[in-house]
């Protein structure tokens, strides 16, 4: 079984394309061939945490790996106003990189927030979403922006959030450097309308297509997601042992080689192609 630490030895720059949607430009990279997987991180995360974590140098010689900076992340435009972070939106930014790259269905992999952004994306692209990787997210979304670390953290700035997520886990560098760079303001804007968006029940009730949910033994939203995967026709949940939310985050690769074996080709993996 190949891990994290071995895909950092496969790890390639990838160059960012963006493709752009009422204004909003969306930046997302590809690598690999095979069935499209479109990958989308957690709050605050960009597409290129994909690759720094590993996850591109393990999924990219069984996948077509497209990962997503939503807006408000990475190099994507990043407004300032909560009505600018409506689901209908982030899901529409998804449909519009998947229609640049001329993809009429791809399996679809979000964590924590991200996870909201794939079932957003189901629930108003059905016909795209050909599966679903789930993980670490909650069903709800109960935000109390009086009490929420997430929002108070952000209001000290860019050197308090990242030394939040230097607490939480183990991260690379680079990656905890982007954090500290996050537009803020953005982000806070994406928080309050996050507090807005109420329950995804009735999505998770209407989901028609394989999926494979997981959380960490020790994450705030295990119950949700083991509840979620009972709900959902032909569902799987996989749970890593003795892991919280954030440590699981760098846990590349376990979770890969699940995603592998439920959705990869049967082909004999790819090497990568640097220049892709």
């Amino acid at each position: 079984m190949r891990t994290a630490q071995d895909a950092e030895l496969d790890f390639v720059s990838l160059r960012p394309r963006y493709v752009e949607r009422d204004g909003v430009a969306i930046e997302y990279s590809v690598s690999g061939e095979g069935a499209p997987l479109l990958l989308v991180f957690g709050f605050g995360m960009s597409q290129e945490d994909w690759a720094a974590l590993g996850y591109v140098g393990l999924l990219a010689r069984h996948f077509q790996a497209i990962a997503v900076s939503p807006r408000g992340h990475g190099r994507s435009s990043k407004p300032h106003e909560a009505s600018d972070y409506s689901l209908a939106a982030i899901a529409g930014d998804l449909v519009a990189v998947l229609d640049a790259l001329a993809v009429p269905r791809a399996v679809v992999w979000g964590y924590s927030l991200g996870a909201k952004f794939a079932l957003a994306l189901a629930a108003q692209a059905p016909e795209r979403v050909a599966g679903l990787v789930l993980g670490g997210f909650e069903t709800a979304s109960e935000v109390n922006l009086e009490d929420d670390i997430v929002t108070h953290t952000l209001r000290r700035g860019g050197a308090a959030w990242r030394e939040l997520w230097d607490r939480m886990a183990a991260f690379p560098a680079p990656m905890l450097a982007r954090l500290e760079a996050c537009d803020t303001a953005a982000l806070l804007a994406l928080r309050e309308a996050e507090a807005g968006w109420g329950s995804f029940e009735s999505i998770v009730d209407g989901l028609r297509v394989s999926g494979l949910l997981y959380a960490a033994e020790h994450c705030f939203a295990r119950q949700s997601v083991v509840a979620a995967s009972r709900r959902i026709a032909g569902a799987r949940y996989l749970e890593r042992a003795a892991a919280d939310h954030f440590s699981l985050i760098p846990d590349a690769g376990w979770i890969v080689d699940e995603v592998v074996a439920t959705f990869g080709s049967s082909a004999r993996p790819k090497p990568l192609d640097p220049s892709r």
